[in-house]
């Protein structure tokens, strides 16, 4: 029913599968800094914000799947983002909690 609805409404198809967004240089994004992890997340922003604005101006099916595009991917870098900082948070905690559990053990009389 949707499907016919969907069809009549767009005139194509609805893909019901989920997407696997492939991330370029992913490794690279992991090794960043946080500066760099952020200057990553801000450049999917611009590229979504300009792929909606051109989709905007003119629409069409091309601009229309573009913006889509964008979005995902502006998506997958803000989780992969997310997860490096709360990694490297994690980390931190954990190496804080070591430095207090380690107790200089004191000269014997």
């Amino acid at each position: 029913m949707i499907g016919r609805f969907w069809d009549r409404l767009f005139g194509r198809r609805i893909a019901w599968r989920r997407s696997i967004v492939e991330l370029r240089n992913l490794e690279a994004l992991a090794r960043m800094g946080l500066a760099g992890l952020l200057l990553a997340q801000e450049k999917a922003r611009l590229d979504f914000t300009r792929a909606r604005e051109a989709c905007e101006r003119s629409p069409g099916r091309a601009r229309r799947a573009r913006a889509e595009e964008s979005l995902a991917h502006l998506q997958a870098t803000n989780a992969v983002v997310q997860s490096l900082v709360n990694e490297r948070q994690l980390e931190q905690q954990l190496a804080e909690e070591q430095t207090l559990t380690e107790c200089p053990v004191g000269k014997s009389r």
